[in-house]
């Protein structure tokens, strides 16, 4: 699909405006939508990695080897298509899907801090044809978790950034923004603004001192 078709034949995932017109007025561009509860997680990686296509190209089912010598496999590897605009033009991105729990607000602590622990082990991982990459949880689960009056308490934000220190991520669905791409939760790539962060972070694999 090229670009002029992604923006021609938008097709939304939660009910969100086009991110290539300007949204209708009422609801904060920076709302964050849930992603779709129903249908498989095949089918959730199959229209969100749609959406990214004009932009990157996708490996999906990704093979790599853990330190431990195990061979692991994560959902789809992301490279940029155009390379300008990128501080490091070999950067790829990672991106694991996971059906969450029904109720999507009410993640089990135990599911969400695995789902976790899971990408943790995948920054760690040589990925045939990419080495290290940063890794991209979609939903991201810890986006939910500590959260009082929807916003965040000081738990979650450290819980995020904490994971964004070991390079795990979180691709988010904004009312305005369309999908973004989050390090510690600043946008690397999105949608409506194409690359945000990503043109002054390498996204390279960070050990020891920081």
């Amino acid at each position: 699909m090229s670009l002029i078709d992604a923006v021609n034949n938008f097709e939304p995932l939660a009910g969100e405006p086009s991110p290539f017109e300007q949204p209708p007025r009422g609801t904060p561009w920076d709302t964050v939508l849930p992603f779709p509860e129903t249908g498989t997680e095949a089918e959730l990686a199959d229209r969100v990695l749609a959406r990214l296509e004009p932009w990157f190209h996708i490996t999906r089912e990704a093979p790599g080897q853990h330190w431990t010598g195990r061979t692991l496999y994560l959902d789809a590897i992301l490279r940029p298509r155009r390379t300008d605009g990128w501080k490091n033009p070999q950067a790829a991105l990672g991106l694991e899907f996971k059906r969450l729990a029904p109720g999507g607000q009410n993640v089990p602590l135990g599911y969400a801090t695995g789902y976790a622990a899971q990408c943790i082990d995948y920054t760690q991982t040589e990925w045939v044809g990419y080495g290290r990459i940063p890794v991209f949880t979609c939903p991201g689960a810890m986006r939910w978790i500590g959260r009082v009056n929807d916003e965040y308490d000081y738990g979650a934000a450290m819980y995020t950034r904490l994971l964004g220190q070991f390079g795990v991520g979180e691709l988010v669905l904004y009312w305005g923004f369309g999908l973004v791409f989050c390090l510690s939760g600043h946008p690397v790539w999105g949608e409506r603004k194409g690359v945000i962060h990503g043109r002054n972070w390498g996204l390279e694999p960070r050990t020891g001192s920081r």
